[in-house]
């Protein structure tokens, strides 16, 4: 294993050696440093040791004094990242044997992880390598430094992030997707993650604090359709899926610091009559902010 500075490097946290042989020779293939860490512990020491570009954390592996359960040290070991290295640039791409729709996948999302990996990874959807580089060209600028790309309404504007971020709903569609303005960027996004936004907007100009009901934004598995929408966000418009709060008893509201949502009221009545028939106020410009 090498060392050098200029190259991307990576942290593996895992104890089973034949998962540990297939990502290191994944690693290789994209010439990236790693090092490996087996329990949360050593996971620490390596933390503050090193400053990584991506960690590649399994959700299960040796727990440490005073926790009993393998996927608790997963958890505990994802929110140390995020809250004791206060490391919220870190991408961690999450290795677990569950699908992504399942209670474990969906909880590591809400703590913070970018991304997931099937342990089998042949049998995963997307190459490891594939979703590595993603989370890489968020993440790190293309010298290989690892800081934060500044989002893309302060590279356009030269504004720093303090400006607030801004979602425009235009309503058109286009094989199934939907066309939204975020941040000054075109994008299109699927319906799911359309109405999911819309809802939660109507809620954020509004004056009772912008919690919405889990049931209210999806009849169905609002877990897994909330976690789909943040994945759709990160893929076609890089936004933090942290921007959705939820209080843990299934209501959910924006948290920004200060956001704009506009309206094309005449195109939303010609492709989603109905959401403007239940949400009459959506139109114009709503200001809102998190400090409520």
């Amino acid at each position: 294993m090498t060392t050098m500075s200029s190259r991307h490097k990576a942290l593996i946290v895992d104890d089973q050696r034949g998962i540990m042989e297939i990502l290191g020779a994944i690693l290789s293939s994209l010439d990236h440093d790693y090092d490996y860490a087996r329990t949360q512990r050593e996971a620490r020491e390596l933390l503050k040791a090193n400053r990584y570009c991506y960690i590649l954390l399994d959700l299960e592996f040796p727990a440490d004094d005073g926790v009993t359960a393998r996927i608790q040290t997963g958890f505990n070991c994802l929110a140390e990242i995020r809250q004791r290295f206060h490391r919220d640039d870190l991408p961690v791409i999450v290795m677990t044997a569950h699908e992504k729709g399942t209670e474990y996948p969906i909880r590591a999302l809400q703590l913070g992880a970018n991304d997931f990996a099937q342990k089998d990874f042949e049998e995963d959807l997307e190459p490891l390598d594939v979703k590595i580089r993603r989370v890489l060209a968020q993440a790190c600028d293309v010298t290989g430094d690892c800081r934060r790309k500044p989002s893309r309404r302060a590279r356009g504007s030269g504004e720093g992030a303090e400006a607030g971020h801004t979602f425009h709903f235009h309503g058109e569609s286009r094989r199934r997707r939907y066309r939204m303005e975020i941040n000054g960027s075109p994008c299109w996004v699927c319906l799911s993650t359309f109405t999911i936004l819309w809802k939660l907007a109507s809620a954020a100009s509004q004056s009772h604090g912008g919690w919405v009901e889990g049931r209210e934004l999806n009849s169905g598995n609002y877990h897994n359709a909330i976690a789909r929408m943040k994945k759709d966000l990160e893929q076609v418009a890089h936004l933090d899926g942290r921007f959705v709060e939820n209080d843990g008893q299934g209501r959910f509201r924006v948290n920004l610091p200060t956001g704009t949502f506009s309206f094309d009221a005449q195109a939303m009545r010609v492709h989603h009559p109905r959401l403007v028939e239940r949400y009459p106020h959506c139109q114009g410009k709503a200001t809102v902010g998190a400090g409520r």
